[in-house]
């Protein structure tokens, strides 16, 4: 019967209605699980960054320690002050030798610190204890403080090396518990969720709580010495159904809306679906490194442009459904992998063996000259997720250290022999003239005296005086030598640490090329060179004493590498610019080391350097003099015809002084 038919349309409309309630229910409440689940995972991710952040900081502290056991306090308070800098909450950082607080920074409002004695502490204790035991950074609290407030401290324990190891103390870093959850943006930072952070057995330790009641979504907390959980509720609780129930409704109740409801829930599941995809290729494509998924048979499933950018050699072949294979002998055919050349296959075979069973990062070496870190894994479905990302950067700050260190170690090895030489020379004939008889000449004037010959004894004696003025002559050449040889170093130190001060004024280039002439002109005619001044008077704003000193170096590097020829000072102006040059005609500089020679702890190798003394400071004081100065410092050079070095300084315009920092 109609009626009937009526009554069982409205039943099935209204158990339809029923159902589809039910279940909107449910997706709305997934939706707010998933959100607090992203939320929970943020937030704990946050959390664990920052703590992690103060174990680098008090294993930075510790190394110091562990370096130089006897840091001064000062020098400890201006590395946790550089550490520390911008760190959110911090109370204070301390360190412990032999278990006593002695260090502390900041000092102001941390003094009740200074004297406690962490091993037998009744809160500290056993913390302190855990972390000598494991010799890991651990985290421990919070703790009511001695100094007053609730606080974490991060703790390290610092090692004596020059004592087989042994234990020195700790190295501890308090942070306000608060400030550090409200650093990670639990306070504010998401306020579509309530938010608290439990430790073991439940006790509150960040947040209102507790929210046991209200079955948070929990995510864990890990970091050396606690495991914490971050629980996380919506701001207005759990949703008893959703918002969309009305609309729902209207549609169920409406005759025939039952199918177009229907396809209005398959469409906006669909869009969700499309909307989710696009926002992962998007994510995929916003990595900084490369990204490729390839499914179980080893085919491509996506990658990103940055993973295309990397293998551009390979690009064309990456296709979704290409096999792994394929793609890596499309790259060995263009020689992209440097690796590979001249081993192609058996290069290929251990590839695709490190890819079938990943067990670690490895490193590639493409064409183009970059560095590239493979990263591999396994999905529980089989398929294979992979990370590529460029470490050229990294690499190439590698080199450079491992150069540096090796160029400070020459410099070291060359300071030795070059102090060792003239203090030889000085020690050798101080010992000749503290004991004047072992000199031949000094036993002839004996003898002369005791024979009684007086003309005789005059002539042994002017001999003997002779002798002693050369001995004075040998030493006080061999003490300039150790004079300019500290002095460089020194300059070099006080350039290091910002202790050079610097008085601007009128500085005349002319005046002060005559009077570095007049004070080199002796040593130039010793090597019988010519030595030539040209140009007219040029006034530029500098220091006299240091522009000065920037042509004594620059002259004296002339005068050191030149044989024969000429040397010539010569000064003159360009648009901007006041400029006095050096130039020699010495054995020149190739192309290639005229940066070296300005760098410290390098100097050129060869015949250039065996012919000469000195530790090569010269020039690099004089280049950073000029940049101090305002100015610049350039060098042309020819091989075998000789080189020209050239300051350039702004003009004179008013007096001014500054200190360089």
């Amino acid at each position: 019967m109609p009626s009937l038919r009526y009554v069982a349309l409205m039943v099935s409309v209204v158990a339809a209605g029923f159902a589809v309630t039910v279940l909107e229910s449910r997706r709305y409440r997934a939706e707010q699980t998933v959100q607090m689940t992203e939320i929970a995972a943020v937030a704990a991710a946050a959390v664990e960054r920052l703590l992690y952040e103060q174990t680098l900081i008090t294993r930075g502290l510790a190394a110091a320690f562990e370096a130089d056991p006897d840091l001064p306090e000062a020098d400890y308070a201006r590395l946790a002050e550089r550490l520390t800098r911008g760190v959110p909450g911090l109370i204070n950082v301390a360190a412990a030798p032999g278990m006593t607080v002695r260090f502390n920074f900041p000092r102001e409002g941390n003094e009740p610190v200074i004297g406690l004695r962490l091993d037998r502490h009744p809160r500290f204790a056993e913390a302190v204890r855990r972390a000598v035991e494991t010799d890991e950074a651990m985290i421990d609290g919070p703790h009511e403080l001695v100094q007053g407030g609730r606080g974490l401290i991060t703790r390290s324990v610092v090692h004596d090396d020059r004592g087989a190891g042994q234990l020195w103390g700790v190295v501890s870093l308090v942070l306000d518990s608060d400030a550090l959850f409200e650093a990670a943006g639990l306070g504010h930072g998401f306020s579509e969720a309530r938010i608290v952070v439990e430790g073991p057995e439940g006790t509150l330790i960040y947040g209102e709580g507790p929210l046991d009641a209200m079955s948070p979504v929990r995510r864990d907390v890990i970091a050396p010495g606690i495991r914490w959980q971050v629980a996380a509720i919506p701001a207005g609780g759990w949703a008893t159904g959703s918002p969309n129930l009305p609309f729902i409704w209207v549609l169920v109740l409406l005759a025939g809306g039952l199918v177009m409801a229907v396809t209005r829930l398959f469409e906006i599941s669909d869009g969700r679906r499309s909307r989710a995809e696009a926002t992962l290729r998007e994510a995929v494509d916003a990595l900084d490194d490369g990204f490729a998924v390839y499914d179980a048979d080893d085919r491509l499933v996506m990658c990103n442009d940055t993973y295309k950018a990397l293998y551009a050699a390979s690009a064309d072949a990456m296709q979704p459904g290409t096999r792994f294979e394929d793609i890596l002998r499309h790259g060995l055919a263009s020689g992209q992998y440097t690796d590979a050349l001249g081993r192609e296959e058996a290069w290929l075979a251990e590839r695709l063996a490190a890819h079938a069973d990943p067990r670690g990062a490895t490193e590639q070496h493409l064409q183009d000259g970059r560095w590239v870190r493979v990263v591999e894994r396994r999905t529980p479905s089989g398929n294979t997720v992979g990370f590529r990302v460029d470490i050229t950067e990294l690499k190439q700050a590698l080199a450079r250290s491992q150069a540096a260190s090796a160029a400070k170690t020459r410099f070291l090895n060359t300071v030795s022999h070059e102090l060792r030489t003239p203090l030889t020379v000085v020690l050798g004939y101080n010992a000749f003239v503290g004991n004047p008889d072992r000199l031949p000449s000094f036993a002839a004037l004996q003898a002369a005296l005791a024979s009684g010959d007086a003309a005789a004894a005059g002539d042994r004696l002017a001999t003997f005086h002779a002798e002693l003025q050369r001995f004075s002559g040998q030493i006080d050449t061999a003490g300039q030598h150790l004079m300019q040889l500290i002095s460089g170093i020194l300059d070099i130190v006080a350039l290091e640490d910002g202790g050079v001060a610097i008085a601007m004024d009128r500085v005349d280039l002319s005046e002060i090329a005559a009077e570095v002439a007049a004070g080199t002109r002796e040593a130039v005619l010793a090597k019988g060179l010519h030595l030539r001044l040209e140009g007219p008077p040029v006034a530029v704003r500098g220091d006299p004493r240091r522009v000065r000193q920037i042509l004594e170096n620059l002259l004296g590097n002339a005068l050191k590498f030149t044989d024969k020829g000429t040397l010539t000072l010569r000064t003159g102006r360009d648009r901007d610019h006041g400029w006095i040059e050096v130039e020699d005609t010495g054995c020149g500089i190739e192309a290639q080391h005229l940066d070296l020679i300005f760098e410290r702890f390098s100097q050129l190798g060869g015949a250039r350097r065996s012919s000469t003394a000195g530790l090569g400071l010269g020039l690099p004081v004089a280049r950073q003099l000029a940049t101090l100065l305002g100015g610049t410092l350039t060098v042309r050079s020819t091989p075998g015809a000789g080189s020209v070095f050239r300051l350039r300084l702004r003009p004179f315009e008013a007096p001014a002084s500054r200190q360089a920092a």
